[in-house]
């Protein structure tokens, strides 16, 4: 896939295991660092319930006598999201490919990036007083200009509902980030079904 200057997808590269200056605040994507975190401190989830296992994440436990079935629910997510995958919200597994040199830990596209493509960021306080921003004003194909990943197409019933952003900075350390997608297909008027992009 080549549009303009988006360069070839890659397969995913795990994250660095050594980087003491980690702070999830939404300014990186290391999601599975994150969820072990959590896991770590004591924070349970259910087990995922996927249709089925990508070969990737069972050649990769299968190698430390694991199934994916054995870890608990939050290690699970780290390890599908560490292996370039999120779930859809029918519970498919789906893969992400990052683009150049970036990794899973590193998608979160910065302020400044944003800001080059001319899309505009509300700020937002956060109770710990830390600003965080979300997008105001930005399309599909400014944040593909920035995009450091592209999505396996999925299905997503309920997308033309969904009103989540384009891109978001933000978080706390204390909380328990989610691996679902969810397709931003937004229509200007449902009766005529013209994307929005």
């Amino acid at each position: 896939m080549k549009n303009g200057s988006q360069k070839e997808p890659v397969p995913p590269k795990c994250h660095s295991d050594e980087d003491a200056s980690f702070v999830f605040d939404g300014t990186n994507s290391d999601i599975a660092r994150q969820l072990y975190i959590r896991h770590q401190a004591g924070d349970v989830s259910d087990a995922v319930s996927l249709n089925s296992v990508p070969a990737i994440v069972v050649d990769r436990l299968d190698r430390l006598k694991l199934t994916l079935d054995d870890l608990p629910g939050l290690v699970q997510r780290a390890v599908l999201w560490d292996s370039g995958f999120a779930i859809s919200p029918g519970n498919n597994p789906v893969q992400i490919w990052t683009m150049s040199d970036y990794t899973m830990a590193d998608l979160a596209v910065p302020l400044e990036v944003i800001a080059k493509v001319n899309c505009t960021a509300l700020e937002c306080s956060q109770p710990d007083d830390v600003a965080a921003y979300a997008s105001q004003y930005c399309s599909g194909s400014q944040i593909l200009d920035v995009s450091r990943c592209v999505a396996d197409t999925f299905v997503d019933t309920g997308s033309q509902d969904f009103l989540g952003v384009m891109w978001a900075t933000g978080g706390d350390d204390k909380m328990t980030p989610h691996i679902r997608l969810r397709d931003h297909a937004l229509l200007i008027s449902r009766s005529i079904g013209i994307p929005l992009s």
